[in-house]
């Protein structure tokens, strides 16, 4: 009886430990929460090849450029049009709404000014 009572408490011990590695995890299985983020300005230069726009942007009055990536869940719109990569042109007022993944901004919306 004392072996069954010993091994049944070895046994609660060991899934309790369990349990408490597994909650350990719980951060590293959910990922990471991406935030996302917007930029507007003019187009300066747009890479058909490595789908990569970049963006002339005013910042406390110095002119920066950002790079933008972008991939198949990139949506580009002009007011309620749908519009592809090749409607977007040099010079184009656009909005980006963009989250940081792997070191590079990938943008996951971008609307087309109307003027």
């Amino acid at each position: 009886m004392k072996q069954t009572v010993v091994l049944a408490m070895v046994l609660v011990f060991c899934f309790s430990l369990t349990g408490v590695s597994s909650a350990g995890n719980l951060g590293s299985l959910m990922g990471t929460v991406k935030v996302a983020k917007e930029s507007i300005g003019t187009i300066s230069l747009i890479d058909n090849d490595a789908l990569i726009i970049t963006l002339k942007q005013k910042i406390n009055d110095t002119e920066v450029e950002y790079q933008y990536a972008l991939d198949r869940y990139t949506s580009i719109m002009k007011g309620d049009e749908i519009k592809t990569v090749a409607d977007l042109n040099k010079g184009d007022k656009i909005t980006i709404v963009y989250i940081r993944e792997a070191r590079k901004n990938v943008a996951k919306k971008i609307m087309i000014s109307e003027e």
